[in-house]
């Protein structure tokens, strides 16, 4: 997980791991047990600070326990943590104030919050494992805040499928969402942008395309949507 509270004060595990001063005294806190869980309905709330050589710089339980941010930590990943760290930036240099890992609905973190003058939007990430009612859960619920969603699928390139060949998560953006389109990074996703003035936003991998746009270009990418229909 990357966020713990230190002396009432929000901090970020992949910020801290940036700065060596900072990961030192964040280190004696740690040993110190003055780390605290963000949730205020844990149980065991001390947390400890890791940052290895494999894997990005987190924070855990000193004890296990069982409380909503621990779930959602255990169902997340490398990737989807990549993508929050890419995502936040893009949006945060676009002018939006983002969240990361925040709680907005009940028993559930939702992965970025961005807002500004003209409202708010969650960024949900799915991949095969998604489930219709997981969808419809999140999106009734979201619905009931106000708080518009937009999904991210995390899978495998392709640019060549039939609908009903793919999985459900990407198959129910098809048919359900408002553009019959969905958004798809694969592992390998380095960066992010954003396109148009509808606030729709496309990701690329470095100097090799991962999204249908960035690898036929705009204009053969309109040409290839309107031949399929989509």
């Amino acid at each position: 997980m990357d966020k713990a509270l230190l002396n009432e004060r929000v901090i970020s595990a992949y910020e801290i791991s940036l700065n060596y001063q900072e990961e030192k005294a964040i280190r004696i806190s740690s040993r110190n047990k003055y780390l605290k869980y963000v949730d205020p309905h844990c149980k065991n709330p001390i947390l400890r600070y890791c940052h290895g050589d494999k894997k990005q710089a987190y924070f855990a339980h000193l004890t296990n326990t069982d409380c909503d941010y621990d779930r959602f930590d255990k169902n997340d990943n490398e990737i989807f943590k990549e993508l929050r760290i890419s995502l936040s930036r893009q949006f945060l240099d676009l002018g939006y104030k983002v969240e990361t890992e925040v709680k907005i609905l009940d028993h559930h973190y939702s992965p970025l919050l961005c807002s500004n003058g003209n409202g708010a939007f969650v960024v949900e990430m799915g991949d095969s494992k998604t489930t219709l009612g997981y969808i419809e859960k999140l999106l009734k619920e979201y619905s009931l805040k106000d708080i518009d969603v937009k999904w991210i699928v995390i899978g495998e390139e392709m640019l060549l499928f039939k609908e009903n060949g793919v999985s459900f998560l990407k198959r129910y953006l098809l048919n359900e969402s408002k553009n019959n389109d969905f958004i798809l990074v694969d592992n390998t996703c380095s960066h992010c942008g954003k396109k148009g003035s509808d606030s729709e936003f496309y990701f690329t991998q470095g100097n090799q395309g991962t999204c249908w746009e960035c690898h036929y270009g705009p204009e053969r990418y309109k040409e290839i949507k309107k031949h399929r229909g989509w």
